[in-house]
């Protein structure tokens, strides 16, 4: 069953882009049809993210198709469909190739390892090559979420092919970076206090900038935490406890 808040957003945005242009309409199309894939309508979420996506290209327009092709590449993965799956991640390291934008580098590696992984147990040096040169670009792009991404899929593999310890070490090491931001919050207290000031138009300037900083703080520290929750139970699970 399709899930009906993200169906009705999608929808919208196609109504809305009938105001607007052919590149929004046919964006909008392409995520209903994500939304469909994800809601287990596999089959015809895919073929109406290849249409939207055929149209969207058919008027001029390669914005983010590298993006658009590792979508339609992880529901034909879900479908097992792993020649076409492996066949959209393929062309979309041409369009990264083609257009320069390395936004996605990083995600499209990691989605190819996994699509190898789950082809073919044959295939576990190249999908394990896949995900180090995905933390590679990671790293070297400083993209922390990519990061995360990209070593975890890879401690999985090495978790089944019986490397638990290099595993372990590996999250340890991932899980240290975020775990260090939170410990170096800054308290709240008086040195974070708005500046005080005659001027009372000035202290309610100084007070809004002040509290929507604390906002963007307060939701950073809420996904670290999150993040960090995550990592945590991967390493206290048993299967992922070195010997």
């Amino acid at each position: 069953m399709v899930a009906r808040p993200q169906f009705k957003i999608a929808e919208t945005s196609v109504g809305l882009s009938e105001l607007d242009t052919i590149f929004h309409g046919t964006r909008g199309q392409f995520f209903l049809g994500w939304v469909e894939a994800s809601s287990g309508n596999l089959a015809h979420g895919v073929a109406r993210m290849r249409s939207a996506l055929q149209e969207y290209r058919a008027a001029g327009s390669g914005l983010w198709s590298e993006y658009y092709l590792a979508l339609i590449a992880t529901a034909l993965g879900q479908m097992k469909v792993f020649d076409e799956g492996l066949a959209a991640i393929d062309e979309a390291f041409g369009v990264i190739e083609r257009g320069g934008a390395r936004s996605f580098e990083a995600e499209v590696q990691r989605l190819k390892g996994e699509m190898l992984r789950a082809q073919d147990s044959s295939s576990v040096t190249q999908a394990e090559e896949s995900f180090r040169t995905a933390i590679e670009i990671s790293r070297n792009q400083n993209a922390k979420s990519s990061e995360l991404r990209a070593t975890t899929s890879l401690a999985r593999l090495l978790r089944d092919t019986g490397r638990r310890d290099e595993a372990c070490s590996m999250l340890s090491g991932i899980y240290g970076w975020f775990h260090r931001g939170l410990r170096h919050r800054r308290p709240q207290g008086r040195q974070g206090a708005p500046r005080r000031t005659r001027d009372a138009a000035c202290v309610g300037h100084y007070h809004t900038h002040f509290t929507s900083a604390q906002k963007r703080k307060e939701r950073a520290v809420a996904t670290r935490r999150s993040w960090c929750a995550s990592i945590s139970r991967i390493l206290e699970s048993q299967a992922m406890t070195p010997r």
